[in-house]
């Protein structure tokens, strides 16, 4: 999904830091400009979306999963 200048600029970043560095790239970027931009409240979504598709799946895909991702 593409966010036009208006959403940048009114919405932060979920990887944006205090001091104006990114988590997500690991170094100093403008989110303006930047492709990983994503709104706080899409990330949110996302990772909601993604635990809920996590507990879809059999419970030995989800074991596999949960013990090498959240362990």
């Amino acid at each position: 999904m593409t966010y036009d200048l208006k959403v940048r600029e009114h919405f932060p970043c979920f990887a944006q830091t205090k001091r104006g560095g990114c988590k997500a790239l690991k170094r100093k970027y403008d989110c303006l400009e930047c492709n990983f931009y994503k709104p706080i409240r899409d990330h949110e979504l996302d990772q909601e979306r993604a635990l809920k598709r996590i507990d879809s799946l059999d419970v030995a895909t989800r074991n596999y999963i949960y013990q090498k991702y959240f362990k």
